[in-house]
């Protein structure tokens, strides 16, 4: 397999997560059949009990574009990224909104 499988290129839109050695919370779905569950940390790669398949972690993931009347269900949407001078990138969370969104996250 390819050094970068994990990180290639994928059809937008996509989003890469950079692993931080975090604990992670995942269900897996194996392609002999048999689903698993992980509560882990540094979880770069996993491993099927049942078969012994084992799969590298991407840092890639797909995204789905809601349709501009759709309702979602989840946690406040992240709608902007602040850069700080002198520190961190971090973001901020809103109310989800309505329509499309501006650089400024406001509904244009």
């Amino acid at each position: 397999m390819s050094e970068n499988w994990s990180t290639r290129d994928l059809p937008r839109p996509n989003a890469f997560i950079q692993w931080k050695g975090t604990n992670v919370c995942m269900d897996c779905y194996c392609t002999c059949g048999e689903q698993f569950h992980i509560d882990a940390d540094f979880a770069y790669a996993v491993q099927c009990r049942h078969c012994g398949r084992r799969f590298e972690m991407s840092s890639m993931v797909e995204m789905r574009e809601l349709a501009p009347d759709e309702k979602w269900k989840g946690c406040p949407i992240l709608i902007e990224v602040v850069e700080y001078e002198d520190g961190p990138t971090c973001c901020s969370h809103t109310e989800p909104v309505s329509g499309p969104q501006g650089k400024d996250g406001k509904p244009e």
